[in-house]
């Protein structure tokens, strides 16, 4: 038994020498549930994690709605809370109702603030908005929720937002790519991401993969 796991193939032959078992070893390539821009995204974000991650292929011939992933920068506070108030709009009109929404934040004591600058707005459109401390999954699909990015591993939804993902990036280095990586893949068809100030310089191989719009209006 290890505290890392198994972390190769190489790993799995020896185990099957030493203890004389057979694991047969199956490479998975099927994506998750998302929209063939959100799968790109994601193999674009796994490959720099691993340049020699596999590319990913649709469950399914089925394809959903195509839309771009989009970009914010600059954005905080108010300004945070209309952009994101602004998307989450656009999300359900495209939809036709509001399908289930997620928002990241770096941390617990960053939900009531972004919940707070984007009610008002919400409300407004009869949107409700939602804070899911500690990873409680409080509220419904009928209201956006606004999550500790700690706690969304196993979660899905049809959009999500990853707020602040440059603070997040000062705060945790080496991991943030692969917290980032979490969260992308949560999103099946909707992905916004922001920052406060730029991208940061470890994503910029990934700005061809945003939207050159700033918004998803049709």
């Amino acid at each position: 038994m290890t505290s890392s796991g198994i972390q190769s193939e190489a790993e799995i032959d020896w185990l099957n020498r030493v203890s004389g078992a057979q694991i047969d070893v199956r490479k998975i390539d099927i994506g998750y549930r998302q929209s063939r821009k959100l799968r790109q995204f994601s193999d674009a974000l796994a490959e720099l994690l691993d340049p020699g991650a596999q590319k990913t292929r649709s469950p399914s011939e089925i394809e959903e709605a195509d839309v771009w992933p989009l970009l914010a920068e600059g954005v905080s506070d108010t300004a945070l809370g209309t952009w994101l108030a602004d998307r989450i709009d656009e999300v359900e009109r495209s939809v036709g109702s509001l399908p289930s929404i997620a928002v990241f934040v770096d941390g617990d004591d960053f939900i009531d603030p972004l919940v707070n600058a984007t009610r008002t707005a919400l409300a407004e459109r009869n949107i409700t908005i939602v804070g899911c401390k500690e990873g409680r999954v409080v509220g419904d699909a009928s209201e956006v929720r606004v999550f500790d990015i700690q706690h969304i591993k196993g979660l899905e939804f049809e959009a999500v937002f990853f707020i602040g993902v440059d603070g997040l990036a000062r705060r945790l280095k080496e991991l943030f790519p692969r917290y980032l990586y979490v969260g992308v893949t949560r999103a099946a068809t909707y992905l916004g991401v922001t920052c406060e100030g730029r991208l940061p310089a470890i994503l910029e191989p990934l700005r061809p993969q945003f939207s050159d719009r700033v918004d998803w209006r049709s």
